[in-house]
């Protein structure tokens, strides 16, 4: 079973203050699974579970108004990639940060953007 796209986070406890020993807790659950289907559930919440702690090990650069400046001036250049693949360069520039990828191709169109293909070898 493929890994549920639209989950919802419920918020069960509250926040602790510092010195609570209390945990936050979230409940996922996806709105398309029937009762009759639990079984099938277990795998994708160990999935949920994995892809959270995977992400946890990562900083995750915000796309914010500096970024947006970015991506505005680079459509304004011409530079010509994907949307998607302009915003992800732009959150690059604007932290200094190299980007890891798989697509250095479409990636080194854009002026000072520094790229390492990931898979060891050139496109």
């Amino acid at each position: 079973m493929p890994f549920p796209l639209a989950w919802t986070l419920r918020r069960t406890r509250t926040f602790p203050q510092p010195s609570s020993p209390s945990r936050n807790t979230c409940a996922a659950g996806s709105p398309g699974f029937a009762a009759r289907d639990i079984a099938n559930q277990v795998r994708p919440y160990d999935q949920l579970i994995g892809l959270v702690r995977f992400f946890q090990a990562w900083d995750i650069l915000r796309f914010g108004e500096d970024a947006a400046s970015t991506f505005r001036s680079l459509r304004q250049q011409r530079v010509r990639i994907g949307t998607l693949d302009l915003k992800i360069a732009s959150i690059a520039l604007k932290h200094g940060a190299t980007l890891p990828s798989a697509n250095a191709r479409d990636f080194s169109r854009v002026p000072g953007l520094r790229v390492e293909h990931w898979l060891g070898s050139a496109a």
